[in-house]
């Protein structure tokens, strides 16, 4: 095996950790929002949720991509450009900003209450085990169900 076989399993490892990162935000964060706000103005604030999935990634594109033009070292003296094989474009910079950014998402996120929906009480309450034993009739009831079964 070529010594640099292994990297391979590191971006997997990678972009592993990013899907099990990212799904619950997806549909915990939809749920969130349909819960958290009027039935009137749900659709609105879901549809800019979910725009952000696509224009999100697209930014990262383009700054990312006009990032590439600054040298890494961020010097301007330097006698390399752009179009020299030597030229390593500043590659860094986005991932600062994005984890200062997600620093600051995080705090803001841990100040919201428990419960946000002030018309009622969202909070789980305590079961005495009664919500597994409707398990099975709930998976019984999707598989069961043919427009579900059709679309997995």
């Amino acid at each position: 095996q070529p010594p640099l076989a292994l990297y391979r399993l590191v971006f997997i490892l990678g972009q592993l950790m990013q899907g099990v990162g990212s799904a619950p935000f997806t549909a915990l964060g939809t749920s969130l929002l349909d819960e958290s706000v009027s039935k009137r103005s749900s659709p609105l604030y879901i549809a800019v949720f979910q725009v952000w999935f696509v224009v999100g990634p697209a930014l990262g594109y383009l700054i990312g991509g006009s990032l590439l033009l600054l040298h890494t070292d961020l010097v301007q003296d330097s006698s390399l450009n752009p179009a020299s094989s030597l030229w390593v474009g500043a590659w860094w910079p986005g991932f600062l900003v994005a984890g200062f950014i997600a620093i600051v998402a995080a705090f803001c996120l841990s100040m919201y209450p428990k419960s946000i929906n002030r018309k009622r009480d969202t909070t789980l309450a305590e079961t005495g085990g009664a919500e597994e034993l409707r398990l099975f009739p709930a998976l019984h009831s999707l598989a069961t169900n043919s427009t579900f079964t059709l679309l997995c």
